[in-house]
């Protein structure tokens, strides 16, 4: 696992074709807007346990 600090409003990119940028920072939650291509799904850890 990597560990990477950003700050609100910074973004951090995963290969070409992931972006990552922090929305909002409140009490114990973290908002981000992620940009992927539509062939790419994105699904929560809890969603993911529940499912599998």
């Amino acid at each position: 696992m990597q560990i990477i600090i950003r700050r609100l409003g910074e973004t951090l990119y995963i290969g070409e074709n992931i972006e990552i940028t922090i929305l909002a920072i409140k009490d114990n939650e973290v908002r981000l807007g992620i940009n992927v291509p539509k062939s790419v799904s994105i699904e929560r850890r809890e969603t993911c346990d529940r499912n599998h």
